[in-house]
């Protein structure tokens, strides 16, 4: 581990102590369910090599991409889509093209905390969970800081190509607005540059954030971006409701979910979200982070 690196673990686990301390002092029937859980959370997680953030509802984007044909008068119910195909499908992917086409990829993610950020973004405005093990903003420059550091390394070759096509150019920023957009109404906004994007919150009512867990043999290979296969994982194929180990929803959207499932007669494990972070607590940064 290089001086950068050593430097970044140091003040990471600085800033996560208080949350590490708040864990200590959660409420006794907080900790009751907790505890209930735990023995399940402890076999997901080992199962689990992969993740997926998501939320309840998206607002409509056209040809099955995140990147056009945004209608926000349209709202997308993104739980029952996924119950209904029986997998996490592919969407247009600006990042990968083949014949002159977007392919279509599912993106994945070796690190809980990377995709549990994706998950929380989708939570909406105003909703603050009981526990979260650090904050939406650590946790934003947290991928930045790792995102530029795997790019560092993407200066020739096809990442080059990439970075120079799909980051360095006009229509990136454009892109990440159009990608937001699906998660709330963004014509207020004039500006919203990435740096900002940990302010996000979605304003779609009843919406609500959803980590899946993902069998670690359900990925086979680096994807189709292996230079940043640290980071993401880009596949380009569906992962099926066979190859997850568990869904995590906040707690005050567990009953609703499991309902859900069970009207669709689908039986998949599904644990709070917050238990989920709390569990998480117990573990050094460098755990939670480099895989």
């Amino acid at each position: 581990m290089n001086l950068a690196e050593r430097l970044l673990v140091s003040r990471s686990e600085k800033h996560l102590q208080k949350y590490r301390d708040a864990a200590k002092h959660v409420h006794t029937e907080f900790l009751r369910q907790y505890y209930a859980y735990l023995p399940e959370i402890e076999s997901y997680y080992d199962q689990a090599g992969y993740w997926h953030g998501t939320g309840r509802y998206h607002y409509y984007h056209g040809d099955d991409s995140r990147y056009e044909g945004v209608n926000t008068k349209h709202v997308v119910n993104v739980l029952e889509s996924i119950l209904d195909h029986r997998a996490l499908t592919g969407h247009q992917d600006l990042w990968i093209t083949g014949d002159g086409k977007f392919e279509k990829t599912v993106s994945v993610a070796p690190i809980r905390m990377h995709a549990r950020l994706f998950a929380h973004i989708h939570l909406r405005e105003g909703v603050w969970l009981p526990y979260v093990f650090g904050g939406t903003r650590f946790w934003m420059g947290i991928i930045i800081a790792l995102a530029s550091k795997e790019l560092i390394f993407t200066l020739r070759g096809d990442g080059r190509t990439f970075l120079k096509n799909a980051l360095l150019n006009r229509t990136s920023l454009k892109n990440f607005r159009t990608w937001a957009s699906a998660i709330r109404n963004l014509d207020d906004f004039k500006v919203l540059p990435l740096w900002r994007a940990y302010d996000l919150r979605s304003d779609i009512v009843g919406n609500y954030a959803i980590l899946f867990g993902i069998k670690r043999s359900a990925i086979q290979g680096d994807g189709v971006l292996p230079f940043i296969k640290g980071l993401e994982v880009r596949v380009a194929k569906s992962i099926r409701l066979g190859d997850m180990t568990h869904i995590e929803v906040p707690l005050e959207n567990v009953e609703e979910t499991k309902r859900i499932l069970s009207a669709k007669n689908i039986s998949l494990p599904i644990i709070p979200l917050e238990f989920g972070e709390l569990y998480c607590a117990q573990f050094p940064f460098k755990k939670l982070v480099y895989v």
